[in-house]
């Protein structure tokens, strides 16, 4: 059984089974590519599962947070699209937005590995 002791060692163990030890084929999709690029990521997913997907003109885009219901917190606290862009676009801030420790300890302690194979590099420094 395993333990985990930070967030950082759950993404690279949870990861590593697919990209290290994996032997059947598996697709891993990135948060940000269906944040920022919707449409493109779900016509490559369709094409390669062997399905098709609407043209881009009949695509829809919720702007407003898809979670609904009670079990999602309250509906002014819920993240939409354009939030979620602002939140999460910062990759080319110094250091991402993350704090000296934060920061440091990435660099120590995630994979660079796994960082090359879901495309990601480290925003700049300084």
């Amino acid at each position: 059984r395993d333990i985990y002791i930070t967030r950082v060692f759950i993404f690279i163990q949870w990861y590593a089974q697919y990209w290290r030890d994996a032997n059947f084929p598996y697709l891993i999709v990135r948060f940000e590519d269906l944040i920022f690029r919707q449409y493109d990521t779900t016509k490559i997913i369709c094409d390669c599962a062997g399905g098709a997907v609407n043209s881009k003109s009949a695509f829809k885009y919720i702007v407003d947070s898809a979670k609904q219901g009670p079990g999602h917190g309250k509906k002014e606290e819920r993240t939409g699209m354009i939030d979620a862009w602002i939140k999460y676009g910062k990759p080319k801030e110094v250091k991402a937005g993350f704090s000296d420790l934060d920061w440091e300890v990435s660099l120590e302690f995630l994979s660079r590995e796994l960082m090359g194979k879901m495309g990601y590099r480290y925003p700049p420094s300084e």
